[in-house]
């Protein structure tokens, strides 16, 4: 640790410490080099063997990196959206219906994640609902 350079620019190691927790390292030893930037905050390289595993290096396939699709908003089917996912009307009508209810009006969202549709009623009793989907055709 660079003594000289952490007391030269006004920083503690209690400040230093705070820093690491909030990137939650607890322990300094974890630490193989941090900088101080020039906006205050803390870059941080952890040492090879805390660094957390990537798919990568354990050889798994990536995860799907598509953003959710929002497919009804405020009682409103994003059409649009619904295309760009793939699917039609009667595909969202299907799904909703295995929600309990068809009437995409009493849903505040609906919304696809991965293989999920995941959606949140109207109302007084307003709940969060869930489905999974099993492909594309279904």
């Amino acid at each position: 640790m660079q003594t000289r350079a952490l007391f030269g620019a006004r920083y503690t190691l209690y400040d230093l410490l705070e820093q690491l927790r909030t990137k939650d390292i607890f322990e300094i030893s974890d630490v193989a080099y941090a900088i101080l930037e020039t906006n205050g905050s803390l870059s941080v390289l952890l040492k090879g063997d805390k660094q957390p595993p990537t798919c990568g290096l354990l050889t798994l396939p990536l995860p799907s990196q598509t953003p959710p699709y929002i497919l009804v908003l405020e009682g409103q089917i994003q059409h649009a959206t619904l295309r760009q996912a793939g699917f039609d009307g009667n595909w969202l009508e299907k799904r909703l219906s295995e929600l309990g209810n068809s009437n995409a009006q009493d849903y505040l969202y609906t919304m696809l994640s991965g293989d999920t549709v995941y959606a949140q009623t109207r109302g007084k009793n307003a709940c969060i609902k869930q489905c999974k989907i099993g492909g594309k055709s279904a």
